[in-house]
């Protein structure tokens, strides 16, 4: 018997008795003719497996949900085309559903939860359609590029816990998201007339919107003004100044998120789409706002153009137009910035705060070059692998080169160093803990109008089991940046590892809902304060997703122990042997701790110990 989790892929034909009573031979031939030249080579392609066959359907597995989901709707487009002159009445079509879950095989056969809740979620799509369950759907959203209509949670026959449950909408098609600038650059324009010219054709042929239906929303829209601010396009066909537009757009961001009587989306789930044209009403409809601003910029040696607008989504027509001229410089960003904020401020009838942070940000830096380069050390540090650290430490220095008294790069350092101990690469953790507190406090007193550093500050505190000053910290964040994801979800566990994991939770879901397409680090959170209030189904479901799409043996850990909360023993034992297989020296009641040995509470660190014993995890 093999256990393991997987995508699981569940078809099964429309009308097939009535079809096979219809025409019986022409049905199962042409049956057999998709099976063999479409359905098999698709799912062999897709790196699947089909593990059972039935007389109107199949069950086939997957190791990658993303591959799951290109295989399923690849299937459904080419039958719609192989059909499509066979009469309606007597057309093949057939449902599919896609489930991450856990699955058993044994002796030929293949069962347990995932198949069952696939098999049953079958029944809710459309003919020729897809649906995707809620731990396939948190999987895929940020990394395949399809629209999802959520249809809610359903009760599915002998599935004791509801499921949520989203369709795939028709007619788009589907592909990995680039993660970086590489649509196709429009003309380089160098002199400032030719840049308005493309400036106006870029704003014309983006005019079509169609209005959203609010019911298909991802979430419901908030009470006040909702609004997504998406990556400025970059049409100079110069890819040294692509930070410029990212940063014009963080700044608009943290400039109106500071706004209480503003609900905006994080940089990191509205910047999702950057790269990948996406209709408005499908960004609206992912993100759940109203609203969406989107511009272009060009530059030439001493010119800066740039285009926004602001469109309401709702009605489908957009608000206001502007195109803004001004001096290449980090003055000339600052008035386009102040100009474009003031506007949506006029627009949306609300009234702009004093303390403007993201004013302070073009002051810290002091010059373009030196604004530029904070934009390339933050998305170097953001990627989080151990070269893009090393990379954003050698920008971080050159910016302080420049200009010693920017604060954001000595935040950088911070974040940096706590990076190096927290995965483990650092030959020295008391020098790389010391740097940490030293540049963060650097950070601090170089500009306390935005407090940088007191996100590592209240990390380093939890280390240290300082707890009161780790929520002071906290608490300095979410006032500096009450409505930004990243720093909400980080004094969430705080809060969380401080001992108030009801207050923790509360933040991370404000936090999940301001940055929808939020970083795993979010889940790991989420899942760990799950843990700490004994909501044991919800912190599987959590680290069920996160394993499925990036395994690794900190995920394994975290969801033995939720398997084993829910009496599923044996299923803890069977994830902790395959994960030592790959990671031996890895799964320790050891390593655990040290992860999360320094949370304040002791009934969720002997839960967990007593978890991972019962796991067959080795102590050390």
């Amino acid at each position: 018997m093999e256990r393991r989790i997987a995508a699981v892929l569940a078809a099964d034909m429309v009308g097939y008795s009535r079809l096979i009573e219809r025409d019986e031979v022409g049905t199962l031939k042409r049956q057999k003719r998709h099976l063999q030249e479409l359905i098999e080579p698709t799912i062999s392609a897709k790196n699947g497996r089909i593990v059972k066959l039935t007389g109107d359907g199949l069950i086939a597995e997957f190791s990658s949900v993303v591959e799951a989901v290109q295989c399923a709707v690849s299937v459904q487009a080419e039958m719609a085309v192989r059909e499509e002159d066979i009469p309606d009445d007597e057309k093949i079509r057939y449902r599919v559903a896609v489930h991450l879950g856990d699955v058993v095989f044994d002796d030929g056969d293949v069962y347990g939860d995932g198949v069952n809740v696939a098999a049953r979620l079958e029944g809710l799509a459309e003919p020729g359609g897809v649906v995707v369950s809620g731990t396939a759907y948190d999987v895929l959203k940020a990394n395949v590029d399809v629209a999802y209509k959520s249809l809610g949670e359903k009760q599915l026959k002998n599935i004791a816990a509801p499921v949520r449950v989203y369709q795939v909408v028709d007619g788009v098609p589907i592909a990995p998201v680039p993660r970086g600038p590489n649509r196709p650059r429009w003309i380089a324009a160098v002199v400032v007339t030719i840049a308005i010219i493309a400036g106006f054709l870029w704003w014309q042929q983006r005019r079509g919107i169609d209005p959203i239906n609010p019911e298909e929303l991802a979430f419901a829209l908030p009470r006040k003004p909702s609004l997504a601010v998406m990556a400025f396009e970059n049409l100079s066909g110069d890819s040294s100044t692509a930070y410029i537009g990212d940063g014009l757009a963080e700044a608009v961001i943290t400039g109106l998120a500071q706004n209480p009587k503003l609900f905006v989306i994080s940089r990191n789930s509205s910047f999702s789409y950057k790269g990948t044209p996406t209709k408005i009403q499908t960004i609206a409809e992912e993100l759940g706002v109203r609203y969406v601003l989107e511009g272009s910029f060009q530059t030439d040696d001493e010119q800066l153009l740039v285009t926004a607008r602001l469109i309401d989504a709702l009605k489908g027509v957009h608000l206001w137009a502007e195109t803004f001229k001004r001096d290449l410089s980090t003055e000339g960003l600052l008035k386009v910035y102040d100009e474009i904020v003031d506007q949506i401020a006029v627009e949306l009838s609300v009234e702009m705060i004093a303390g403007d942070q993201a004013r302070l940000v073009f002051v810290d830096a002091g010059d373009l070059e030196t604004y530029n380069l904070f934009g390339q050390m933050i998305a170097e540090y953001q990627s989080g692998t151990p070269e893009s650290i090393e990379r954003a430490i050698n920008l971080a220095n050159r910016a302080i080169e420049r200009n010693p008294k920017a604060s954001l790069p000595y935040a950088i350092l911070a974040w940096a160093s706590f990076f190096r101990i927290s995965a483990g690469l650092t030959d020295d953790p008391e020098k790389d803990f010391a740097n940490a507190r030293k540049n963060a406090e650097a950070a601090n007193s170089l500009s306390p109008e935005t407090g940088v550093g007191h996100p590592v500050l209240a990390h380093l505190d939890l280390l240290e089991r300082n707890y009161p000053s780790a929520l002071e910290h906290a608490d300095h964040i979410l006032i500096k940046s009450p409505h930004d994801g990243t720093s909400t979800a980080l004094a969430g566990w705080v809060y969380s590892a401080s001992g108030n994991p009801e207050r923790g939770l509360e933040l991370l879901m404000q936090a999940i809902r301001a940055e929808p397409f939020y970083p795993d680090f979010f889940a790991v959170y989420l899942g760990q304060t799950y843990l700490m209030l004994e909501r044991w189904q919800e912190a599987r479901d959590v680290f069920l997703a996160l394993y499925g799409k990036s395994p690794n043996y900190g995920y394994s850990m975290s969801l033995a122990i939720a398997f084993v909360q829910l009496g599923a023993v044996e299923d803890a034992r069977l994830q902790v042997q395959k994960e030592l297989k790959s990671n031996p020296s890895r799964i320790t009641i050891q390593t655990f701790l040290a992860w999360f040995g320094y949370v304040n509470d002791p009934s969720y660190l002997e839960m967990s110990v007593s978890s991972l014993q019962l796991a067959d995890v080795p102590e050390k």
